[in-house]
């Protein structure tokens, strides 16, 4: 009994956070795949292509993410992108919802529901 609880208290918490949400005003001719990136100290890193549905919806779960910023970009199009951050305080945030507008697409931040972390990097 001991040596699993010992084992219980040295594994590392498991965190999850959803990102979910939709892209609207999609040209018909438009990619169907947006990518989850982070900043990597000094580039862009590739976390995850996510398909978007016919919809424009998408909807990935990242795993563990450590606090940073992050970006969701369409495919091909590197200049369709916009950012948002998880911060140590985002941990509470087990979902981000993300109404985005392809013609909004021009970089910067993005507004993110029921994120007062993301508010607040929003309005700064």
């Amino acid at each position: 009994m001991f040596i699993t609880l010992a084992l219980l208290l040295t594994l590392p918490a498991f965190a999850q956070t959803i990102l979910r949400g939709t892209i609207t005003n999609l040209p018909a001719n438009s990619t169907r795949q947006i990518l989850v990136e982070c900043w990597n100290v000094e580039r862009w890193k590739i976390l995850e292509t996510v398909d978007l549905r016919s919809d424009g919806a998408f909807s990935t779960t990242l795993q563990n993410p450590k606090p940073g910023q992050y970006r969701l970009r369409l495919q091909k199009q590197s200049q369709l992108w916009n950012d948002f951050i998880v911060s140590d305080s985002t941990a509470a945030d087990t979902l981000l919802d993300f109404k985005l507008d392809y013609a909004a697409m021009i970089g910067g931040p993005v507004k993110v529901a029921n994120s007062e972390a993301n508010a607040l990097y929003y309005n700064f």
